[in-house]
């Protein structure tokens, strides 16, 4: 499960010199996601950080990095864009991906209903086309939830996140 929290601000949250973090999106079993501002790039980021208490499980840390690794394979319009994998103080893994400004299509279910029809086969039809993007790459997503699928605000466009138990 993912929680969302679009008020909770960061306190001392630490980040490479280039990237400032502006709030805490959500956060699930593995990993918190943050918005920030790249520097460098001029403009927002979202920042994925492996939890602090998975970070000496070496195991979690590998499916972390493989899940960045994976996504940054991927170029695909409903793909999260994936703009670098890093580690902080070589002890804390994270990804800088595209933000996507808008929910996830498990909250927009839960605070509009169903959708008509032809949205929701739009919606259906961006994913699967992700879908084949990542099985051409040998990559199979394995987690396609609606929590896993964010609808951007401006164009109702879906996107396929969270590539961490994808298999290679």
């Amino acid at each position: 499960m993912f929680v969302v929290d679009n008020r909770q601000p960061i306190d001392d949250i630490e980040l490479p010199e280039n990237l400032e973090p502006i709030r805490l999106l959500g956060h699930g079993s593995m990993a918190s996601v943050f918005l920030a501002r790249d520097r460098v790039l001029k403009r927002l980021v979202a920042i994925k950080l492996l939890r602090p208490e998975l970070c000496d499980i070496d195991k979690s840390r590998k499916r972390f990095i493989r899940e960045g690794q994976a996504a940054a394979r991927l170029s695909h319009d409903a793909v999260t864009t994936v703009y670098s994998v890093g580690g902080i103080d070589k002890a804390r893994p994270y990804i800088e991906m595209e933000y996507i400004d808008g929910p996830n299509l498990e909250e927009l279910l839960q605070s509009r209903g169903p959708f008509e029809v032809s949205e929701a086969c739009s919606l259906l039809a961006q994913v699967a086309s992700a879908l084949v993007a990542a099985h051409e790459q040998n990559i199979v997503h394995r987690d396609v939830k609606p929590a896993n699928i964010l609808v951007e605000n401006a164009t109702g466009d879906a996107t396929l996140t969270d590539f961490v138990v994808a298999a290679i």
